[in-house]
Formats: structure tokens, sequence, C-alpha cells
């Protein structure tokens, strides 16, 4: 397969291209591999990976709204997962729901800052679904994590249009300096 084939990002492979790109890239590929599969599956969840930008971009803006209007100090920063790291949750699970391919992260001076910005997360208009809060702060985890996680979820339509995006995950994270 030469190069000049590849599907176009975001366009030319389904969700069940997905899976079987980490289905794939799950298991131990040898350094010379340069089997057509193996280069289209590094392609496919490349451009998975890539495709999250747009969600987590509007995630960042919404967030940097909030915080400034209610935690003006609040340091807010994103990041795409590398393949890399991704190839290792592929071990518990399949490459498309995996929900921090891309991921906000929001540092607040305290717990009131945190509290009002989750507050008007939960309680306005945005572009995403809410599909989960853990509070990892007032439940922390066994190995003693602390933060508050906001799933959302891209929606498959907005204004009446399709979104090329639809139902991609971001996950928000939300912690007090320590």
């Amino acid at each position: 397969m030469s190069y000049a084939r590849m599907p176009r990002p975001f366009e030319d492979y389904t969700k069940g291209d997905v899976v079987r790109a980490g289905k794939l890239l799950s298991k131990r590929i040898p350094e010379e591999a340069r089997d057509a599969d193996v280069i289209r599956a590094f392609y496919i969840a490349n451009s998975w990976i890539s495709s999250h930008a747009y969600p987590l971009a509007l995630t960042l803006n919404r967030i940097r709204k909030i915080t400034g209007d209610k935690a003006p100090t609040a340091r807010v920063i994103g990041h795409e997962k590398t393949l890399e790291s991704a190839r290792l949750k592929l071990q518990a699970r399949s490459l498309g729901s995996i929900q921090d391919l891309g991921g906000a992260r929001a540092i607040f001076d305290n717990m009131s800052e945190l509290d009002s910005v989750v507050s008007e997360y939960h309680g306005g208009k945005g572009d995403f679904e809410i599909l989960r809060t853990d509070d990892y702060i007032r439940n922390p985890k066994p190995a003693g994590y602390w933060s508050v996680h906001i799933i959302v979820r891209m929606p498959k339509f907005s204004n009446k249009k399709r979104h090329s995006h639809a139902n991609q995950r971001i996950e928000i994270q939300l912690l007090e300096s320590a």
C-alpha cells in the first residue's frame, strides 16, 4: 500500500477501522514491521487521536471562559495523548473507548474556585454532553489520587449539522494546587 492511498483524517475510516487498528496496535509489533496493515493501523490511530484536537479546543475555550469569570488565577492546559501512551491502555480497552485522548486540566488556588467552576460547567449550556463526573477529591482513589473528572462527549449534531467529531470524548481534570 502506498502512502498516497492512506485514508484522509476523519473521512476515510469507520469506527470499526479504529477498533481494528487498536486491536492490532495492542500487540507487540517488531521494530522492523513494515506490513501495510501495520502502517495503516498506525495512521488510523494517529489520525483518530489527532481528531480530538477540535473538541479539545472547544473544551479549553469553555473552561477558560468559566475560569476567567470564576477563578481568574486558575491555570488551564490541554493535551493530546501520544500514540505510545494510548497503546499502553489498549491492553484494557479499545482505541475508540479511551476517554482521555484529549484532556484538559485546570488547577485552582482553592476549593471554592474549583467547586464554583464545576457548578458552572454543569449548569451552563455547552457544545458537549456531560457523560460522567467523578469527584476523587471528596472520594479519593485508594492510591491517594485526587481530582474532579468530568467526561464530556461531542454531540452527533449541533445546529442541525452533523459533527465529524461526533461522540469523541474529552476528559477534564480539575484540581486544587497543593
